[in-house]
């Protein structure tokens, strides 16, 4: 497995290369359950590589981790409360033992640390879209667009093209 990973790195490498221009923006996103030092150091070269050619690097902090697969979660007639299988604290994912085990060592804290220090870097940015996911009135998490019935969620972690979407103005007020 190790080598079609380091294929890949080296393709997009040499991509980036022959098609980043002056002013693009290279964007970033890993499940932070794979963040580890090498990656980051990996990330590091790669933005200064994107840095070199004049362009941007934007890297994007992971969403929530659901502790069920979405489709789990949807309210019915037989399961009116479906929707709490899929709730959890917004702190979950720096208390491994409340929620979001598959992180291992990579918190939340650790990850968007990570991205901080990088996005020291001119030209660099971090964006984490965590909060953006979970409902602040609540306190908590799930697998709907927070305030509506709209799932955000196809799986445990994957966004549907609503959840996409619903972040689409976040990102516009983040690029501006």
């Amino acid at each position: 497995m190790n080598e079609i990973c380091t294929a890949w790195n080296r393709a997009v490498l040499a991509t980036l290369a022959a098609t980043v221009q002056p002013c693009d923006i290279v964007v970033v996103h890993q499940q932070r359950s794979k963040l580890s030092p090498a990656l980051v150091a990996y990330y590091e070269s790669l933005r200064a590589q994107v840095q070199a050619l004049g362009a941007s690097t934007v890297f994007i902090g992971d969403s929530v981790l659901l502790p069920e697969r979405a489709s789990y979660c949807v309210p019915s007639t037989f399961a009116p409360n479906a929707a709490a299988r899929c709730e959890q604290t917004i702190d979950a994912v720096d208390h491994p033992d409340e929620g979001q085990r598959h992180n291992g060592w990579v918190t939340r804290a650790t990850e968007e640390a990570a991205f901080r220090r990088l996005a020291q870097a001119n030209g660099t940015y971090f964006y984490p879209i965590y909060d953006t996911l979970c409902d602040a009135a609540t306190g908590r998490c799930g697998a709907f667009v927070p305030g509506t019935s709209t799932l955000a969620y196809f799986d445990n972690q994957h966004l549907t093209s609503a959840g996409a979407l619903y972040l689409w103005p976040f990102f516009c007020a983040f690029f501006r």
